[in-house]
């Protein structure tokens, strides 16, 4: 027996559950490749390049520091021009972040456009059509998807400042009155910091979440693809009402996070730890190149180089094909 069709709003359980979540999550990052592009250019945006870029990167020692600053860094203070260069160091960050937060817009609107046209999550949209925006409804969900991660960013920010702050000062204590000369400088200042970058690492996870479940409800309303009807009238509401998911179904919404912080931290570690070997290959490679500087050094460091640019493009493909799953599967949450 056909049943009849299902009228908009309508709530039904019919494979509509966790396990339907994840499935149409990966069905739909599996059916389309550009879902991957997108999750590349997200979790890029986001401060996914940092990431990746940081194990190849070399501390410079506290010897190196003092040439390079010495006109800059006094008994008294610092200098006048470095003054200068920290606030326009400061204001060509402001202006990078704001463009990372609009092209990670971009990026998660075009994202949840594309799952939820698909034919597999049909189902959890209970077979209705998303409503075609219009240009001018485009930009400005647009901006009220980035509002919303700009929301999430501040609190971020100001804890990353009291993180560098904190870095700072143990760094100079440790300068001034090392602890364990037996230890490196930047092993000292990690297992001093390391509890509180865990604390921060968690609440960047909690703001996350609160940024997802906001921005998807706000995203859904405009699609006509809300679960319980239309939804608030105004952007804003929407947003907050999204938000607080987190307190009205917290099983649920930590069920879901936590799934998409293990696929995650998953792809991160993986990615981190072929870098951190490929560079100790490349790095190898370069420093018997600068010893010999013969023909088949040469060569090997070419070949070792091209290894580094292959397994770092693979580790950005590989986190941003996480990024596109944990984007999918908030999507397809909520749908139901």
């Amino acid at each position: 027996m056909r049943s009849g069709p299902v009228t908009p709003g309508m709530r039904t359980d019919t494979g509509r559950g966790t396990s339907a979540v994840v499935d149409t999550a990966a069905a739909v990052v599996a059916a389309d490749p550009a879902l991957w592009l997108l999750g590349i250019v997200g979790f890029g945006a986001r401060g996914g390049l940092i990431l990746l870029t940081l194990p190849v990167l070399t501390i410079p020692s506290p010897v190196l520091l003092s040439i390079l600053f010495r006109n800059e860094l006094n008994t008294s203070g610092t200098s006048a021009s470095f003054d200068v260069l920290a606030a326009v160091a400061a204001a060509l960050t402001g202006i990078v972040a704001l463009l990372a937060i609009l092209i990670s817009a971009w990026a998660e609107l075009h994202s949840v456009e594309r799952c939820v046209a698909l034919p597999q999550s049909g189902t959890l949209r209970l077979g209705r059509p998303a409503r075609q925006l219009q240009p001018r409804e485009r930009r400005s969900l647009l901006l009220w998807v980035a509002a919303v991660q700009a929301a999430g960013l501040m609190p971020i920010l100001l804890l990353t400042f009291l993180v560098v702050g904190r870095i700072g000062r143990l760094v100079a204590t440790e300068l001034q009155t090392p602890s364990d000369l037996a230890m490196p400088l930047i092993a000292r200042v990690a297992r001093d910091i390391a509890p509180t970058l865990l604390g921060m690492l968690l609440i960047v996870a909690i703001i996350e979440v609160f940024v997802s479940v906001a921005s998807r409800r706000l995203v859904m309303a405009r699609l006509g693809l809300l679960p319980d009807g239309a939804g608030e009238r105004t952007e804003g509401r929407l947003a907050i009402h999204g938000a607080l998911r987190v307190v009205r179904q917290p099983l649920r919404v930590a069920g879901v996070a936590a799934m998409s912080w293990a696929t995650a931290a998953v792809a991160i570690l993986v990615a981190v730890g072929s870098l951190s070997l490929a560079w100790g290959a490349t790095r190898q490679g370069l420093a018997a190149l600068g010893r010999t500087g013969d023909m088949g050094a040469m060569l090997g460091a070419l070949i070792t180089a091209c290894l580094l640019s292959a397994v770092w493009i693979g580790a950005l493909c590989l986190c941003g094909l996480a990024s596109a799953f944990r984007g999918s599967l908030w999507t397809m949450d909520t749908l139901r």
